[in-house]
């Protein structure tokens, strides 16, 4: 509790009228990103995020318009395809950087499927 007529130091501080430093601009800052030193954005990765590439485990995965097991189909990706993903949500869906859509990342996203995308080494 603040006593009548003392202010914390808290307050105190807040009250101070010193002036604020100036702000210095930095320079830009890059991201060690392959695809963004080469330009590359799409409408399915218009900010040029960072990707993580996977390789298909399953005879055939099923793109999806969303990331649910409910949403359409729009596409499929075959055994041994490379895809590269920017986003991945909590549940295990990711999104696809160069393409639309989302593909589950393990079988538990798509009950019918036995085992989705690993990782790449490279």
């Amino acid at each position: 509790e603040i006593e009548r007529g003392r202010r914390s130091a808290w307050w105190t501080r807040l009250e101070d009228n010193r002036t604020a430093a100036p702000l210095e601009r930095c320079g830009d800052l890059r991201i060690n990103n392959p695809a963004n030193d080469a330009g590359a954005t799409n409408s399915s990765n218009p900010l040029g995020l960072p990707t993580q590439e996977f390789v298909v485990e399953t005879k055939a995965l099923p793109i999806r318009a969303e990331p649910s097991s409910q949403a359409p189909v729009s596409g499929a990706k075959k055994l041994g395809e490379r895809v590269h993903a920017c986003e991945e949500t909590f549940d295990g869906w990711v999104k696809l950087a160069d393409e639309p859509g989302w593909i589950p990342r393990d079988a538990h996203c798509d009950e019918s499927l036995s085992a989705s995308l690993r990782g790449s080494a490279s």
